[in-house]
């Protein structure tokens, strides 16, 4: 009869692939966005990482009234929605002003 102490390897493989588990739950959680209403909420510092610009640019969308945003106490939050609407209005197709002869620029 085999003894099993946690120096088994069968022991080891169960907890490495327990302590992988964990790891993953927190990737997980620690980028999990639970809906309100169907809609996601994002912070000013998740909208400036997502979109590569700085809390000053941010700043100045919300002044120039390019971005919309929800204003609480200490806390400003922007929907998913409108960012993907932001985005999709300011898109410029290349492919498009090269086919009318406008420099890309």
């Amino acid at each position: 009869m085999e003894v099993i102490t946690k120096d088994t390897e069968e022991v080891r493989a169960y907890f490495e692939a327990l302590e992988e588990g964990m790891r993953y739950i927190d990737t997980v959680t620690a980028h999990f966005r639970p809906a309100m209403n169907g809609e996601v909420y994002f912070t000013g510092e998740d909208v400036c990482r997502m979109l590569h610009i700085t809390s000053r640019t941010l700043q100045g969308y919300r002044t120039q009234r390019l971005i919309p945003y929800i204003s609480l106490p200490g806390k400003t939050l922007y929907r998913q929605s409108d960012l993907l609407r932001m985005l999709e209005e300011n898109y410029v197709d290349m492919r498009q002003k090269r086919k009318r002869g406008k420099s890309p620029t």
